[in-house]
């Protein structure tokens, strides 16, 4: 081949990969509001909550830890759900994208049931298994258990949300997120504020208003669907090809389930560490404060993104272009490697005055300084990981992905935290930097091992 004609297919390339960058930009867009917006149900609730003391915050972290688990098994059937519907829409079988978006909606349902009736009768369990204090237990128990309510619709618009990405209509799966933000953020105030005793002033008002959000977000995704989604031939809910359909969607969404688990896991784990250690209660208050500002700042607009690369990555491979996939995941993710170093020295410098706006208690604001050190590395490292993971499942390779986020959660997070958790806050600030970094190094490893025969074929 003729350089002339080498630097043509290259020039070609770079011009196919920019385009395929401004299409996860499209999507990552109304993803990022989306995942901005429904955060603020957690702050809100961190907000509302520290009228009632430590004790109180520390309940609503144990309770977004299992909400986060409803989160993590509907990811999972959502990451199936939409390598499914984006081949399909990849490879112009419009109606075999219905089908599979339509199948999607019914193990939902089923998951959410299961999910639902597993946190109404495992709460005090899993409450005893982490070493919760009493006073802590008598908050965390109903609020756990209300919350529960929500799983069935909470996962059920997870995964329209995901159909609708997949079908390049992002902007409903953002409407989803909006209706039902709004719905629970002014039921949080309403009723925390307004309602009578036992409801007023309690956690459970914020519970309340979380299912009324949830069930807010399923009926208006309900409707988007029936708009949006292709239309399939057949009328009866089980048709020619259902089951071989279902299991599909099981079987890729079985591996990022996994894996998911792992990481809520890791951090039940860290939770019941730092249960040993003084001043417990200040304690996990803190981390709780480092989660909600790690999970709004990093890692559900990171979450976003990566959405948005798996659908882009999906349409392509179903295309036969997946050759291309592998330099657009790599420059998505040196870019938002980037970014994230912004936010990261923010956190870092502006720590006291920002966890200030959490807590009054001098014990749980200097821990939370302390672990919010580590951000100017762990936002880049998140960055690099939750890109190409992103890459891995929009390609259907749910089971390398699943390995990344399982050895990130049992090594990275629980292992270090578990060598590292005698020097207090300290040790899980370095135990943090390790994991991310570790991660990252995984995520590399294991993305371009895995394409490293379509850049062969290509050469």
């Amino acid at each position: 081949m003729s350089h002339g004609a080498g630097g043509a297919i290259a020039h070609a390339n770079f011009l196919k990969q920019n385009m395929a960058l401004k299409q996860v930009w499209h999507l990552f867009v109304p993803l990022l509001l989306y995942s901005v917006i429904s955060s603020l149900v957690g702050i809100v609730d961190m907000f509302l909550a520290a009228a009632l003391g430590s004790n109180a915050q520390a309940a609503v972290g144990f309770g977004d830890q299992v909400i986060f688990l409803v989160v993590v098994v509907g990811t999972g059937l959502c990451t199936a759900c939409s390598s499914f519907v984006a081949q399909s829409v990849g490879a112009n079988k419009l109606e075999e994208a219905g089908r599979y978006a339509r199948d999607s909606q019914m193990l939902a349902i089923l998951i959410g049931l299961c999910a639902t009736l597993a946190g109404i009768t495992l709460a005090g369990t899993v409450l005893d298994a982490l070493k919760c204090t009493a006073q802590l237990k008598e908050l965390a128990l109903p609020y756990i258990q209300i919350c529960s309510l929500a799983n069935c619709p909470f996962v059920a618009f997870l995964c329209q949300s995901a159909v609708l990405r997949a079908i390049d209509r992002a902007g409903g799966a953002t409407m989803i997120g909006i209706v039902s933000t709004v719905v629970s953020i002014a039921g949080s105030f309403m009723a925390f504020n307004f309602l009578p005793p036992p409801l007023g002033h309690s956690l459970n008002a914020l519970a309340l208003a979380w299912i009324a959000g949830a069930l807010s977000g399923m009926l208006y995704g309900s409707f988007l669907l029936n708009k949006f989604l292709p239309k399939v031939s057949e009328t009866a809910t089980f048709c020619p090809g259902t089951l071989d359909r279902l299991f599909a969607l099981a079987t890729m969404a079985l591996p990022a389930i996994g894996g998911e688990l792992a990481f809520i896991a890791a951090n039940f784990g860290r939770y019941a560490l730092i249960a040993g250690i003084p001043d417990s209660a200040q304690a996990q208050a803190a981390w709780t404060i480092r989660l909600k500002l790690e999970e709004t700042i990093a890692i559900l607009p990171l979450m976003a993104l990566g959405y948005a690369v798996a659908v882009v990555c999906g349409q392509y491979i179903g295309a036969g272009r997946k050759v291309e996939v592998r330099g657009i995941c790599t420059k998505v993710a040196i870019i938002a490697a980037f970014i994230m170093l912004i936010p990261g020295v923010i956190l870092a410098a502006g720590a006291d005055t920002i966890c200030s706006a959490f807590t009054s208690d001098d014990a749980t604001l200097g821990a939370a300084i302390t672990l919010l050190q580590p951000a100017p590395v762990a936002l880049p490292c998140c960055a690099i990981w939750l890109v190409l993971c992103g890459g891995l499942d929009g390609a259907g390779l749910t089971k390398t992905s699943g390995l990344i986020n399982t050895a990130d959660a049992l090594i990275g997070r629980l292992l270090f935290s578990f060598m590292l958790i005698a020097n207090g806050a300290a040790g899980l600030a370095t135990a943090s930097s390790l994991s991310s970094i570790m991660t990252a190094m995984l995520s590399c490893g294991f993305f371009y091992w895995q394409f490293r025969q379509a850049a062969r074929t290509r050469g």
